[in-house]
Formats: C-alpha cells, sequence, structure tokens
C-alpha cells in the first residue's frame, strides 16, 4: 500500500485505531467507575475522551458490568493530569465515583467518593497521576468553572471554557427526537424531546470569551 494514500496514518479514525493497536500497557493499570444516576467520561492529558461515546485514549475501554456501573479502563497510564466527569441523568441523586489502580493482580490504590448530582448537571473531578503512575489526587467533583470561578454549566467536558468542542456535542445531535438511535436527554436543554436549534443556541450563547 502507499504510505501516502494508507488511511490508517491519514484519518482521525485510523490514527485512533493505530493508537489502540500500537498501545503498550503499563505495569500499573486503572479503572474508573461510577454507580448511579449518570454518565461517566474521563479525558487524558491531551484531551482524548473515554465515556458511553467512544473510547479515544489509548488501550482504554467503557463498558457496563452486571450491576449497572459504567467502567472505564485505563491500561497504559500516563502521568498527568486527568478529568473525571459526570453527566447526570434521569432524576439526579447520588452516585458513587470509585478509582482503582492495580500493579499486577494487587490492588495499590482505591478511593471512592459519594457524589450527589441533579439532572443535566455536569459535575468535574481532577485527578493527577505522578511519574510513578500513582494517583497523586483525587480531588471531590464540582461544577466546572472558569479561572474567575464563575460555574460554567454547559462545559460538558470540564476543560474550564464552554467552547466549539462543547457546542458540537449538542449539534451531533441535531434533530434528534425521543426514541430516536441518537437521542440523548442530557443535551435536550429545553425538555421538550427534541433536541434543535434552541438546545445548540443555548451553548453557543454560554461560549467563553477568550
Amino acid at each position: 500500500m502507499d504510505a501516502d494514500s494508507d488511511w490508517r496514518e491519514f484519518t482521525d479514525l485510523g490514527k485512533v485505531m493505530v493508537d489502540h493497536i500500537e498501545v503498550v500497557p503499563t505495569p500499573v493499570r486503572m479503572s474508573v467507575s461510577v454507580g448511579g444516576p449518570a454518565a461517566l467520561f474521563v479525558y487524558d492529558a491531551q484531551g482524548r475522551e473515554c465515556g458511553k461515546d467512544g473510547a479515544y485514549i489509548p488501550g482504554s475501554t467503557f463498558e457496563t458490568d452486571e450491576s449497572g456501573n459504567q467502567v472505564i479502563s485505563l491500561p497504559a497510564l500516563e502521568s498527568g493530569e486527568y478529568r473525571l466527569v459526570l453527566h447526570g441523568a434521569e432524576d439526579g441523586g447520588v452516585c458513587q465515583l470509585s478509582v482503582t489502580e492495580y500493579k499486577g493482580l494487587s490492588e495499590i490504590f482505591s478511593e471512592t467518593k459519594a457524589v450527589r448530582i441533579g439532572p443535566g448537571q455536569v459535575l468535574r473531578s481532577g485527578m493527577s497521576v505522578d511519574t510513578d503512575l500513582a494517583v497523586a489526587d483525587f480531588s471531590d467533583p464540582e461544577i466546572p468553572s472558569d479561572a474567575e470561578g464563575k460555574p460554567l454549566v454547559y462545559d460538558f467536558d470540564g476543560n474550564g471554557t464552554t467552547d466549539d468542542s462543547d457546542i458540537a456535542k449538542v449539534s451531533v445531535r441535531w434533530n434528534a427526537a425521543l426514541g430516536d438511535e441518537n437521542y440523548d436527554p442530557f443535551y435536550d436543554l429545553d425538555g421538550d424531546g427534541y433536541i434543535g436549534i434552541l438546545d445548540i443556541m443555548a451553548v453557543v450563547n454560554s461560549k467563553s470569551v477568550p
């Protein structure tokens, strides 16, 4: 195959697939899970996501276990900052957010935080992984905010700004209605059973000013 036309090197999907295939597991692996009325997403230091919409962190997987808990596995850890993001579902309530690290078959770190989340709410927890791949900090989940402390209710990925990536999470579901495969009630911001221009503009009008 001509290297200049190899889709694995020149398309986003190809690069993601290659990253997953070529990933080398680290001696320490991590599991992040949530039980309760929330959707779980993890972002690495490069902003790559793993959650119910896809696993873009190299080697990562997303699954729902037999108890209904959402579980994200990170077998190829890197030092740096990770973001754990929760999206409130249904009527909200109390969730159990857990982080566990393993070295071989041995559990070397485990912490669970009880989190109360409202319907449609975004909560963000920061997690630092040091150069030895140990968890150095796991903060309590809170509503994302900007540098001045202003709450950002539409910062869906918890990166501290309402930006194009947040708008895209709604606009990609444009015209989806209750019962459609791509309908997600979390992004139906006015709760009318349809994701349309009013939902998209609510985020656009909240976009952070540089």
